[in-house]
């Protein structure tokens, strides 16, 4: 009986450090994968904070530019190009582009007819 024992034991024994040797290979498999899944997370979090930084931008561009627009006395009258607008709309356009505009804008403000 007491060799029984002993055998069970020693049979124990040798399940359980395998259980544990399979328990720190999982966890170490889990881990890296963790790691890398919080390293993207935070790569994700700083692009959207980048994002909000140019959106809140992008707001005050739109403010700055209804607040030239809503000088506006009739909803009747038309339109005219706000030279303020004309920085914000000119991005991406060639000097040229962005000259045609300039003029195109001071004359319709000197001018009310056009």
């Amino acid at each position: 009986m007491s060799n029984f024992r002993e055998s069970l034991m020693l049979k124990v024994s040798s399940l359980a450090e395998k259980l544990e040797e399979s328990m720190f290979l999982i966890y170490d498999r889990h881990n890296k994968q963790m790691q890398d899944k919080l390293q993207e997370l935070s790569e994700i979090m700083e692009r959207i904070s980048q994002i909000q930084t140019e959106l809140r931008q992008v707001c005050h561009t739109v403010e700055a530019a209804y607040k030239d627009l809503s000088g506006i006395k009739s909803p009747d009258e038309p339109l005219k190009p706000s030279c303020r607008m004309l920085n914000v709309s000119s991005v991406g356009l060639t000097a040229g582009e962005t000259e045609a505009r300039r003029v195109a804008c001071s004359r319709s403000v000197a001018e009310p007819g056009i």
